[in-house]
């Protein structure tokens, strides 16, 4: 788990795959979003407080197509960047989250 002042990444080229969970401590946390690359399907951007499980991250915002934005969201909370479905054999989405 890395905290706020990293960089998580991952190559994605399947479902149910994604970005390690980044810790955000504070109040005011930006966060950088990346996802580039060629794929089909959807990347979403999940939270979840800390000491929950994986089962309980709660999907925050999807993405279709590439993006590139600053996030922010107050308070303690583990966020990573998801692909949950879709066909992603097409290409590989290359997923950034951190600061």
């Amino acid at each position: 788990m890395a905290d706020n002042r990293t960089r998580v990444t991952a190559s994605v080229d399947t479902a149910d795959d994604g970005t390690d969970w980044l810790q955000l401590r504070s109040d005011g946390n930006f966060f950088d979003i990346s996802v580039s690359g060629i794929y089909s399907g959807t990347v979403t951007l999940q939270r979840k407080r800390p000491g929950e499980s994986t089962a309980a991250a709660r999907d925050i915002e999807e993405y279709a197509t590439g993006v590139e934005r600053v996030g922010e969201m107050q308070g303690h909370w583990d966020v990573r960047l998801y692909v949950k479905v879709g066909d992603l054999a097409s290409g590989t989405a290359t997923l950034e989250l951190g600061t």
